[in-house]
């Protein structure tokens, strides 16, 4: 079964050594889905030379204008790039903010998972300062 491609699985991000096997380390199921809609949320479409439209157009909200209507149809963008791209989830509900005027955008992405029917979330910060 060595080299055979199982469904649902994917070198963990981020990348990390197994000490017993010298092999990179693979999540599975739940994990894995929880990984992939960071990946496609981080990752610019474009960014990947051969796969370029893997990703999302999340970084173009860091400098968007705050209306709630440009708020909701970016939120509604990253919906479908996330559904179109990760097939272990049916149903999202994405949620972006940009609070104060350090020029961070906040994302919060909830999500279900189709097999188990858990439900899961990722949390991400663009731009701003650290401070």
């Amino acid at each position: 079964m060595a080299g055979e491609k199982r469904k649902g699985c994917g070198m963990k991000f981020p990348p990390q050594i197994d000490p017993v096997t010298g092999r990179f380390m693979v999540s599975e199921g739940e994990e894995h889905i929880k990984e992939s809609v960071y990946l496609i949320l981080t990752t610019q479409k474009t960014e990947r030379l051969k796969r370029p439209e893997f990703g999302s157009d999340t970084m173009s909200g860091v400098f968007m204008e705050t209306s709630k209507t440009k708020l909701h149809i970016f939120e509604r963008r990253l919906e479908e790039a996330v559904l179109s791209q990760e097939p272990g989830i049916r149903a999202l509900k994405i949620e972006a903010s940009l609070p104060d005027a350090e020029g961070a955008l906040f994302i919060r992405a909830e999500y279900s998972v189709k097999e188990s029917g858990r439900k899961g979330q990722v949390e991400i910060r663009h731009g701003g300062g650290t401070g």
